[in-house]
C-alpha cells in the first residue's frame, strides 16, 4: 500500500498506520508522519501510530518530543515491548540514564529473547562502569541475535575497559565480518591494534574508518596518536586537523593538536581530558608512579614544607589530590586534611586510604573558591602541569589560604618561554619567571624555590620547580 495522506481519507486508522509504515521504510518520514497523524485523528490513542510518531521525533533528534509520543503510547498498550525500548533509546539520547535503564529492564521483561534491549542496557551499564553486567548483557544479546554487529562492537569496549585486548580484538573483528564497513569497529579495532603495537595494522583499520565515514572523528583521532607514537608527527598533525574538521567544538581535539604542534596552546588542559585521563589511570595510577616513573614529587613537596612550616598542626588542602599519594606525605603535618581532584575513580582510591577528613569531586579554582574556609597550607603536587594560566588558580589560592600560610607546589620546569609551554607529552611546564610575577600580583612571597628532577620519563629525568610561597601576614 503506498497511501499518502491527501488520498487516505477512505483508509482506516489501521490501514493509514500500515501506509505510514511503507513510507517510513522508504525513508520517507514526511508522508510517513502525515499518514501516522491521520491515524490519529480517528483513534486519537492508537498505540501504534503514537509509538510510531515518536520513532520519527527520534529520528528527527527531538528525544524529548519522542518521549512524549511513545510514553503516550505506552498509556494505551503497555504489552508491546518495543515501545518501552524505544522509550528507553530516547531518554539515553537526552542522557536520562535511570529512566532509560527502567525502560530497557521493562522491554527485558516483557520480551526476554528481545536482543535489542539486552544491548542497549549494557551500553548503560558500561557507562557506569558496571563492566561485568555490562558484558553479560552483551553476550546474551549475540546469545539472541547471533548475526548483532553492533552487539559485538560494543562487547569489544568492555572488554577493552577490563584490558582483556585479544578478546576485545577478536569481538571487533567479528563486528566487521558481520557488518562491512562498520566505521566504529574499524576505528575501535584500530585503538586496539595500536595498545597492542600494531602500529601499521591499526592505522590501517582507521583508514578503513575513515573511509567508510569521512567525517568519523575518533578514528582521525586514534590515528593522530599512532602517527605520533611511530614519530610520524606531520601525519600526526594533519590526523589532528582531520579530527577537528569533524568536529570543530571538540576542546580535547584542540588541545592535543596544540599540544602536537606546541602552539595556540589553549590556558588550562579540557576537564573532560583530565577526567577521562585520570579516571582510567586510577587502578594503576600509584604502581606505575612509584614504578616505571619513580614519581617523587610529594616527598619533595613534603621536605620542602617541613624545612620551613612552623610548629604545630595545619589546616591542609590538598589541590588534585588523585589517589591520596600526596596526603600519605601531608598527613602527619595535618590536623585537618582536605582533598580535591576533578576524577569521581581518584576520589574512590583516595578514600580507601582513610586519611582525609573531606574529599571533594570539583576543580581546583572553584574548589577553593567555594569551600567556605581557610587553611594553613595549599599544596599541589604534579597539578599544575595540566593548568597552563595559573593566575586563576594563584588568586583562588590568596583567598582561601590563612595570613602568613603556605602554598606548596611543584611544576615542570620551562627553560625557553617567559610563561608557559603545552608539550606534545600534554602537559604544561611553567617558566621561574612566570611563577614569580604570578607570585608577587598575588601577595605571596618566596620561600624556597629548588630544582628537582620529579620523574622519570623515557628513562629521563623531568626537572620540576618545587616552589614554596608564603602568604602576606595580616595587615601587611
Amino acid at each position: 500500500m503506498s497511501s499518502t495522506a491527501d488520498d487516505a481519507r477512505d483508509l482506516t486508522a489501521t490501514e493509514a498506520v500500515e501506509a505510514g509504515l511503507d513510507h517510513h521504510g522508504a525513508g520517507q518520514l514526511a508522508q510517513a508522519e502525515a499518514l501516522y497523524r491521520r491515524a490519529l485523528e480517528m483513534e486519537p490513542e492508537d498505540a501504534d501510530a503514537l509509538h510510531l510518531l515518536g520513532v520519527i521525533a527520534q529520528q528527527r533528534g527531538d528525544y524529548q518530543g519522542a518521549v512524549d509520543l511513545i510514553t503516550r503510547a505506552i498509556a494505551a498498550d503497555a504489552s508491546f515491548a518495543g515501545y518501552h525500548n524505544n522509550l528507553g533509546e530516547a531518554y539515553r539520547r537526552l542522557g536520562k540514564f535511570d529512566e532509560a535503564e527502567r525502560a530497557y529492564r521493562q522491554a527485558i521483561a516483557l520480551q526476554p529473547d528481545f536482543p535489542e534491549p539486552h544491548n542497549n542496557l549494557g551500553m548503560i551499564l558500561q557507562k557506569r562502569r558496571q563492566v561485568n553486567e555490562a558484558i553479560d548483557l552483551y553476550r546474551r544479546a549475540i546469545q539472541l541475535s547471533p548475526n548483532f554487529a553492533e552487539a559485538y562492537n560494543n562487547l569489544g569496549t568492555t572488554l577493552m575497559e577490563k584490558g582483556l585486548i585479544s578478546e576485545a580484538v577478536a569481538a571487533y573483528q567479528k563486528a566487521l565480518q558481520l557488518k562491512r564497513n562498520y566505521a566504529d569497529a574499524y576505528s575501535n579495532l584500530g585503538f586496539a591494534l595500536g595498545v597492542q603495537g600494531a602500529y601499521d595494522a591499526a592505522i590501517e583499520s582507521c583508514e578503513r574508518a575513515v573511509a567508510a565515514n569521512p567525517d568519523h572523528h575518533e578514528a582521525y583521532r586514534h590515528m593522530a596518536a599512532l602517527y605520533d607514537r611511530k614519530n610520524e608527527r606531520a601525519k600526526a598533525e594533519e590526523a589532528y586537523r582531520q579530527a577537528l574538521r569533524c568536529r570543530p567544538d571538540s576542546e580535547e581535539t584542540r588541545y592535543y593538536l596544540a599540544a602536537m604542534t606546541e602552539s595556540n596552546a589553549p590556558p588550562v588542559a579540557p576537564s573532560g581530558y583530565v577526567k577521562l585521563l585520570f579516571d582510567n589511570y586510577a587502578p594503576t595510577f600509584d604502581a606505575h608512579l612509584a614504578g616505571a616513573l619513580r614519581y617523587r614529587a610529594p616527598q619533595l613537596i613534603h621536605e620542602a614544607i617541613v624545612a620551613v612550616k612552623p610548629p604545630g598542626k595545619l589546616d591542609v588542602l590538598d589541590l588534585g589530590c588523585g589517589t591520596g599519594l600526596s596526603g600519605v606525605a601531608l598527613r602527619p603535618l595535618a590536623a585537618s586534611l582536605v582533598g580535591v581532584d576533578l576524577s569521581p575513580r581518584m576520589i574512590e582510591k583516595a578514600r580507601q586510604r582513610n586519611i582525609y577528613d573531606q574529599l571533594l569531586v570539583a576543580d581546583l579554582t572553584s574548589a577553593m573558591e567555594a569551600l567556605g574556609r581557610k587553611f594553613d597550607l595549599i599544596a599541589a603536587s604534579d597539578v599544575f602541569v595540566y593548568i597552563g594560566d595559573l593566575a586563576p588558580t594563584f588568586r583562588a589560592a590568596a583567598d582561601a589560604i590563612k595570613p602568613a600560610g603556605l602554598f606548596a607546589f611543584s611544576v615542570e620546569v620551562e627553560d625557553q618561554a617567559d610563561a608557559y609551554v603545552l608539550h606534545r607529552t600534554r602537559r604544561y611546564s611553567h617558566s621561574l619567571k612566570y611563577l614569580r610575577r604570578l607570585s608577587e600580583d598575588h601577595g605571596f612571597t618566596e620561600v624556597s624555590v629548588s630544582r628537582k628532577a620529579l620523574r622519570m620519563e623515557r628513562n629521563k629525568n623531568v626537572d620540576g620547580w618545587i616552589v614554596i610561597l608564603r602568604a602576606r601576614s595580616q595587615g601587611a
